[in-house]
């Protein structure tokens, strides 16, 4: 009878997809990347298999794409695990899309693009995203958020609207609680999952009305949501009656964000320009971050060590910081295929309750700088565009070329990062205060650390990349990397570039496509 029942079920739900018209396809993937400083492998995962299944019948699309995605493997594991698969199932996209008159309804796992720039957008707000693929770009590097939408058309006009009942926070490059080392990306701080005030009920919404205007598009959108990356939200000092022991319990969260965006394309001739500009208010929505510390010991008699909070330091940030970016693309002499962006964050105004701390933190095997704890040092924009977490201001450029009838492909690239930041260390002509009356800055004298005046270009990531098609079913492609940090920076400052100069390699890619 139960066997019966399984059957009855797997026609009900086989049925549908066998009438009408189905598509599969999908490619394999095996790519080999090494670092140019030592040569040693580069060891991050990449989607070895990809399959995409589409089936249509009357007006309704079912959509699927899977991934196997291949994780490394330590020398040492099988000494803990015994498991000898290195590879991860990955659902990338699983949704419905109905098609009526006014457009189309579609749910479940999708991925959505927003936005006119290409790649870079601030508006491209709607998926999370995945940190290993930062660099690959496109829909590779977006998690699928289980959501609804619709389109809805009129006329010339659109309708973009999306819900999503879950926050979608984004893939980052931490492992066992640290950061990846064959990645290259810092963060300020690094929360375990327990660190984490959680809040069940973040749903996310948004919408976006496009339209013509002369001889241009223009669309506008509002997405409510939270950030994808952690922030710092507060500090626990735990402490016993005699306030002999102490224990610093560091609090995180997501805060919330809402983003009103701008968008426009123009074009003129074989010129097209493409511009967003997202507008960010986001603001902490944890204002207690009292709890019972995540770390008692085990034994009855320590458990009074911690058993009292005598200071919590909730940090309610509120932050309202803008992102923009412009596009151009033209087509050069000789089929020289031209693209360029210029993309600028900044913070526009910073509040937070801060820490009333005037010296280092002493805690047990744990030493804080004061200045490093500075929240305000710590923001990172957990919404806008990728380049956030790399630059501040920045250009990026790229060319591109094809030869042997289409049949090779070359593409030179460049992000020049603008970011004139102070750098924390004396620069010629600033300010100091001249204890030794020697008219001289001295080592041990205090100074005014200012922005460097001069425009200048700082860290560097370069590309060259190679793409030839060997059969109409396979292809390989050659990519060269190579990241230059910046002396105006010094390596305790955490400046990105400098510290992705490890992370600059020569990577081989050969793809069968079906």
């Amino acid at each position: 009878m139960k066997l019966i029942k399984q059957l009855t079920i797997f026609i009900i739900f086989i049925t549908p997809l066998l009438i009408g018209q189905t598509q599969f396809s999908g490619n394999a993937n095996f790519s080999y990347a090494n670092r140019i400083s030592n040569g040693s492998i580069l060891r991050l995962p990449y989607r070895m298999l990809e399959l995409e299944y589409i089936h249509e019948s009357d007006n309704i699309i079912f959509h699927s794409e899977f991934a196997i995605e291949w994780n490394r493997k330590k020398d040492t594991q099988f000494l803990t695990d015994n498991n000898p698969q290195d590879f991860i199932l990955d659902l990338r996209e699983l949704y419905l899309t109905w098609y009526i008159p006014m457009g189309e309804i579609n749910l479940g796992k999708q991925i959505h693009s927003w936005g006119f720039v290409d790649e870079n957008s601030p508006l491209d707000n709607l998926n999370a995203l995945d940190y290993y693929y930062l660099f690959d770009g496109g829909a590779s590097r977006k998690l699928g958020s289980y959501s609804f939408s619709t389109h809805l058309y009129w006329e010339d006009i659109s309708l973009n609207f999306v819900y999503s009942p879950f926050h979608n926070a984004s893939r980052l490059p931490i492992v066992d609680g640290k950061a990846d080392e064959e990645f290259p990306f810092g963060f300020p701080m690094i929360p375990t999952e327990s660190g984490i005030l959680k809040n069940n009920s973040l749903p996310e919404m948004g919408w976006k009305l496009e339209f013509p205007f002369m001889s241009s598009n223009i669309a506008i959108t509002k997405f409510y949501g939270y950030d994808r990356i952690f922030n710092f939200s507060g500090i626990n000092v735990f402490t016993n009656d005699w306030q002999s022991f102490h224990y610093t319990d560091f609090v995180f969260g997501y805060r919330k964000t809402e983003v009103t965006g701008l968008s426009g394309q123009y074009f003129i001739g074989d010129l097209s320009l493409r511009a967003d500009l997202g507008i960010f208010n986001t603001k902490d929505i944890n204002h207690e971050v009292i709890r019972e510390s995540p770390h008692l010991p085990d034994t009855y008699n320590q458990i009074a060590y911690f058993d009292s909070i005598p200071q919590t330091y909730p940090m309610e940030e509120k932050i309202k910081y803008t992102q923009f970016n412009i596009q151009a693309e033209y087509e050069l002499p000789f089929d020289i295929s031209f693209l360029t962006q210029y993309f600028n964050y900044k913070i526009n105004n910073y509040f937070s309750n801060g820490l009333p701390i005037d010296q280092d933190i002493d805690i047990p095997n744990f030493e804080i700088d004061i200045e490093q704890l500075n929240p305000e040092n710590l923001f990172v924009p957990g919404m806008g565009s990728p380049l956030a977490v790399l630059t501040k201001e920045s250009i990026l450029l790229n060319l591109s070329k094809q030869f042997l009838d289409n049949q090779l492909k070359v593409n030179i690239g460049s992000l020049l990062d603008l970011t004139n930041n102070p750098n924390g260390v004396y620069d010629e002509n600033e300010e100091f205060f001249d204890e030794n009356e020697n008219e001289k800055w001295d080592i041990d004298e205090e100074f005014t650390d200012q922005p460097n005046d001069e425009f200048q270009v700082y860290g560097k990531l370069l590309n060259f990349g190679l793409e030839y098609e060997i059969t109409s079913h396979l292809e390989i492609n050659l990519l060269l990397t190579k990241i230059v940090g910046s002396d105006y920076y010094p390596d305790n400052s955490k400046y990105q570039f400098n510290m992705m100069e490890e992370f600059s390699n020569f990577r081989i890619d050969l793809k069968y496509s079906f």
